[in-house]
C-alpha cells in the first residue's frame, strides 16, 4: 500500500527472533498484571510467510497454557494470497482474520495495486466470497481513507455491510515514505463529504452487531 510507514524490502523475520519476542510479550504481560495478551501478525504481508504465523500461534498458545493467560490473535493482510489451505488453518486455530480493502473494484486497484501494478480487488472479493466465508470465516475489514478513496467510501462500507462483515473507517496519516504521494493527503470537503455519504450508507443498511 502507498501510505504504508514500512519500508518494503525482501526482509523477512527470522523464526528465533519471532519466538524470544513471543516469550518476552508473555512475560512482560505476567510481570504487570495483565489477563490477556492480543498478537497481530502483520507485515509486509504476513500469508506470504505462513509457515512462521503457524510456528509462533504453536508457541503463542503454549505460552497462554504456562501462564495462565488469555491469548487473542489477528492476521492482517491484503487479502490477495488467501487460499484454501490457510483459510482452513485459520478456522481450526480460531486466529482472526483482518483484510484491508479500501474501496470496490477500480477505486481500491488505483490505492492497493500489485507490486506490478495489476488489479487486486477481483481476486480479494473471490477469496472472501468462495474461500473465506463458505468456512464461516468473517474477516474484519480495515478501510484506510485518503483523498483518492474519499468518494468511494460509502461503497466499501456497503460492500461490508452486504456480507454482515465487521469494518473499521480509519484516516491516512502522512509518513516520511508517503510523502511523494501528495494525492493521498486528506481533503477537508472530499473527506467529509466521503464520510457522511458512508454514515448514510450504514444508516441505511443497519448492522445487527454494535457499531
Amino acid at each position: 500500500c502507498p501510505y504504508c510507514y514500512v519500508r518494503k524490502s525482501s526482509e523477512r523475520m527470522d523464526e528465533s527472533i519471532g519466538l524470544r519476542a513471543m516469550e518476552q510479550v508473555f512475560a512482560g504481560a505476567r510481570t504487570n498484571g495483565f489477563r490477556r495478551v492480543k498478537l497481530k501478525y502483520a507485515g509486509g504481508e504476513a500469508t506470504l510467510h505462513f509457515r512462521l504465523v503457524r510456528q509462533l500461534h504453536e508457541r503463542a498458545c503454549s505460552l497462554a497454557q504456562e501462564t495462565g493467560l488469555e491469548l487473542r490473535e489477528v492476521v492482517l493482510s491484503n487479502g490477495v494470497f488467501i487460499r484454501p489451505d490457510v483459510a482452513d488453518w485459520l478456522a481450526a486455530s480460531g486466529v482472526k482474520l483482518m483484510i484491508s480493502l479500501d474501496g470496490v473494484g477500480e477505486i481500491h486497484d488505483r490505492q492497493r495495486p500489485r507490486k506490478d501494478g495489476a488489479p487486486t480487488f477481483a481476486q480479494i472479493e473471490h477469496n472472501v466470497d468462495t474461500i473465506l466465508l463458505p468456512r464461516g470465516i468473517r474477516p474484519d475489514i480495515t478501510i484506510t481513507i485518503t483523498a483518492l478513496n474519499a468518494p468511494g467510501a460509502a461503497e466499501a462500507v456497503r460492500w461490508a455491510l452486504d456480507r454482515d462483515l465487521p469494518f473499521s473507517l480509519n484516516f491516512y496519516r502522512q509518513n516520511p515514505l508517503s510523502l511523494s504521494r501528495r494525492d493521498l493527503d486528506l481533503q477537508e470537503a472530499v473527506i467529509i463529504e466521503g464520510m457522511r455519504a458512508a454514515y448514510r450508507t450504514i444508516e441505511a443498511n443497519l448492522p445487527t452487531r454494535p457499531i
